[in-house]
């Protein structure tokens, strides 16, 4: 009896390293996302933070110079937390990216998956049919050598 050999296993395998492949940079594109999400949530926190200190300085009357610098420095945030949503965006779009290359990388690994069962079932059948066929001719063999044994037993008395 031979062993089954898939003739696609070495694409399967490189379908599979394919796959982690790309299971890996998805892993590495959500973590950026979050990365620069968790930047962007920072940057909003200290806007609000600072929005709060402007309005308490106004109710104790600030200067002028403060009102300028502090309007100066939430001007500056807005323009920092625009920028970490464009990253963010960035960095969502391509895990959306990656995810979708993945999605295709496991449907063609399935394909193949299953092409390989399919060739392993019809390996399988074959095989037992073959072993049918050998354990058939077998029987059919000791049938005709005990109606010998028995024809010649039936003679001799």
């Amino acid at each position: 009896m031979s062993l089954f050999k898939f003739p696609l296993q070495r694409i399967l395998d490189l379908r599979a390293k394919r796959q982690d492949e790309i299971a890996r940079q998805l892993a590495q594109a959500r973590s950026a996302a979050d990365s620069s999400r968790a930047t962007r949530d920072e940057l909003a926190e200290a806007r609000m933070t600072g929005e709060m200190q402007i309005s308490e300085a106004n109710a104790a009357g600030p200067t002028v110079g403060e009102i300028a610098s502090r309007s100066f420095a939430l001007t500056q945030l807005d323009q920092r937390i625009a920028v970490a949503s464009d990253a963010l965006r960035a960095a969502e779009a391509h895990a959306d990216k990656v995810h979708v290359e993945l999605t295709g990388a496991l449907q063609d690994k399935q394909v193949l998956d299953r092409l390989r069962l399919r060739m392993l079932d019809a390996y399988r059948a074959t095989e037992s049919n073959k072993d049918r066929t050998t354990m058939d001719a077998i029987a059919l063999q000791r049938f005709a050598q005990s109606n010998g044994d028995s024809a010649t037993n039936t003679e001799e008395k």
